[in-house]
């Protein structure tokens, strides 16, 4: 989790700094946490150390951004829209989920 820890930091970074939307560095968040979401619904939580850095991605891109061209923030937009739908998918209506 070290790598998707750094690939978050590096990504936002990025985001904030140059408002450049990194599409391989995107690619390898996303398919990583879609990877590791299996993983938390089986275990039955988000471990504690990954939650902060998946809610500074949640708030990142969260409303897109008025300094950046319409389509990052159209991107801004889906990624963080994205993200919280993986994080919807740990919660079974069958059962109380893992919040």
């Amino acid at each position: 989790m070290i790598e998707l820890k750094k690939n978050i930091i590096d990504f936002l970074t990025e985001l904030r700094m140059d408002d450049n939307w990194n599409s391989s560095l995107w690619d390898k968040i996303y398919s990583e946490l879609c990877m590791r979401t299996e993983e938390w619904k089986i275990a039955g939580s988000v471990p504690n150390g990954m939650m902060p850095y998946i809610a500074d991605l949640i708030s990142g891109l969260a409303g897109g951004s008025r300094f950046v061209d319409d389509e990052t923030a159209i991107k801004m937009e889906d990624g963080e829209m994205a993200v919280l739908e993986l994080l919807f998918q740990l919660y079974d209506k069958e059962d109380d989920g893992i919040f």
